[in-house]
């Protein structure tokens, strides 16, 4: 793995769970999980990308709470969103999370 992380227990925390879910069907699904596992250690809401490409991000976060890591299939991006919610409201997660796995995430339909 190669790694731009400002937190070392966020970096352990990805690899671990993007080694579990970088198999998922869905890259949405993956996504979900490393984020759930990242939101239950920290307790507040994050955002998380997968591609299977480097990729540039721009956003209104500003923190120490983000890390990027590679592995041999992936590029995984989280940082805790600049607007934090509650992510323990399942109802509003799942809806949130939901928007972006169903998207085809590159896919031409």
């Amino acid at each position: 793995l190669s790694n731009e992380c400002c937190d070392a227990n966020l970096n352990s925390i990805m690899t671990d769970a993007a080694s579990l879910s970088r198999d998922a069907v869905h890259l949405g699904d993956a996504a979900k999980y490393i984020q759930r596992r990242i939101q239950l250690r920290y307790g507040t809401s994050f955002e998380v990308v997968m591609s299977k490409s480097n990729f540039a991000l721009s956003t209104f976060y500003h923190g120490s709470n983000s890390c990027k890591i590679r592995d041999d299939k992936y590029y995984y991006l989280a940082y805790a969103t600049p607007i934090p919610y509650d992510p323990f409201d399942i109802d509003q997660e799942d809806l949130l999370a939901s928007i972006d796995s169903e998207e085809p995430l590159g896919c031409k339909a």
